[in-house]
């Protein structure tokens, strides 16, 4: 009786085996057809492609780069002609002495934050 089982079981083990088999050669055939080039490329003419998509996708963010770059500055001169009399009329009256000590302790504190906070742990780099 035990053996019956065993056999039994050792048949349904190699026929899912077979099975699946089956399913994995049919996968691969299909992916591979899906895959397949109809017609080879020409190493040069295929590296030339690659390398010309390559170049335009560099092109594109340099222009992109380029041109966000030119708008931000735009807005930043139009920014500084905008206020630039209350700027100046700002720092002029804040250099009085009791207020020069204050923006010296807050810049202190400005840099001693952000160089926590931009520093990297010592204790991790090992």
């Amino acid at each position: 009786m035990i053996d019956q089982q065993v056999r039994r079981s050792d048949a349904l083990n190699r026929l899912h085996m077979r099975s699946t088999a089956r399913r994995r050669r049919r996968r691969t055939g299909m992916l591979d057809q899906l895959l397949k080039y109809h017609e080879t490329p020409k190493p040069k003419e295929f590296t030339a492609r690659v390398m010309m998509g390559i170049d335009r996708q560099q092109r594109m963010r340099r222009l992109i780069l380029a041109s966000t770059g030119v708008v931000g500055a735009a807005f930043g001169v139009a920014g500084v002609m905008l206020l630039s009399d209350t700027i100046t009329a700002f720092f002029t009256q804040m250099a009085t002495g009791s207020n020069v000590l204050s923006m010296g302790i807050t810049a202190f504190l400005v840099l001693g934050f952000l160089g926590w906070l931009f520093h990297d742990e010592p204790g991790l780099a090992g």
